[in-house]
């Protein structure tokens, strides 16, 4: 039984039958196929619902085919996906337009949509000849052949390349933190190192210097120390001589002093000798009132005093 339901989709009237329905191959003017189709996805478990090729049973495509010409290009991806994969859904936006290469060249151009899935019916109008499966970004890349199908699955709002996974935008978020905060730890840790390399490089300066200082006074201290020793001994040996100067000076002074000692000993006594005769020569000698009448007694020769004969005086 044949029958069909029109729905609008994105301004766009579709009819969703369970005929397939005939169209032509559409060409450009070198010849080359034209075809549209749709890249179906489940945006809210992330995963792509892909089917197996009509003639190619082992190959995991899209669904896509030529447009008839009372269709536009995105009415006829959105018929070609209800005909092999059973999906009425919405179209987002136009991934691109990708290259199907041959070896002769470029064989077909192909307008790629994304869209999300509505719906997936139990029943679709090829069914029986086609497969279909979900796939994850990571399945979809390693299942597909086609280089176009491929560059589009890359190119879709499921594409971490695109639109990072939010988990996996977390653990890279995470990841860069974490990253960051080893670097800045390291960095501390660098700063640190260096800051203790400094602070150890002045240490060892300072101890130095330190040292130095501490050799400087020691210099200084056993300079000082071998200055006073020398003044000490400079000192002693200056009273050493000054000693010995004023040794010499009170030998010679006393060699002086005996010399002289004589001369004044000799001058003395010949001075005492000369004061002597001198006091001899002008001595006076004192006589006592008897020794006075003896010798006047002795002039007259009279023996006592009673002898003395009396004069009379002249008148």
């Amino acid at each position: 039984m044949v029958f069909f339901r029109k729905k609008k989709e994105n301004g766009e009237t579709i009819k969703y039958v369970m005929t397939p329905k005939p169209v032509e191959n559409v060409v450009d003017e070198n010849g080359i196929l034209q075809i549209t189709g749709c890249l179906p996805i489940d945006a809210i478990n992330k995963r792509f619902l892909l089917v197996t090729s009509a003639s190619h049973p082992d190959s995991w495509v899209i669904p896509k085919g030529s447009w008839a010409k009372d269709e536009t290009q995105k009415q006829a991806a959105m018929r070609e996906t209800w005909e092999e994969a059973g999906v009425k859904g919405t179209i987002k936006r136009q991934i691109g337009v990708f290259a199907e290469k041959a070896k002769e060249g470029v064989r077909a151009h192909h307008t790629i949509y994304e869209m999300e899935i509505k719906q997936v019916a139990k029943k679709f109008p090829e069914q029986k000849i086609r497969e279909r499966r979900w796939f994850t970004y990571d399945d979809a890349m390693a299942a597909v052949k086609a280089h176009y199908v491929k560059d589009a699955i890359s190119m879709s709002s499921l594409s971490p390349l695109v639109h990072p996974d939010e988990e996996d935008e977390k653990k890279e978020k995470k990841k860069k933190k974490k990253e960051k905060k080893k670097e800045e730890e390291e960095d501390e840790e660098d700063e640190e190192k260096k800051e203790k390399k400094k602070k150890k490089k002045e240490k060892k300066k300072e101890e130095e210097d330190e040292e130095e200082d501490e050799e400087k006074k020691e210099k200084k201290k056993k300079k000082k120390e071998e200055e006073e020793e020398d003044d000490e001994k400079k000192e002693k040996k200056k009273k050493k001589k000054d000693k010995k100067d004023e040794d010499e000076e009170g030998d010679e002074k006393k060699k002086r002093d005996d010399v002289l000692g004589e001369e004044v000993v000799v001058v003395e006594e010949e001075e005492k000798k000369k004061k002597k005769n001198k006091n001899k020569e002008a001595k006076v000698t004192e006589l006592t009132d008897e020794e006075i009448v003896k010798i006047q007694l002795s002039k007259f020769d009279l023996n006592d005093k009673h002898e003395v004969p009396e004069f009379e005086s002249k008148k």
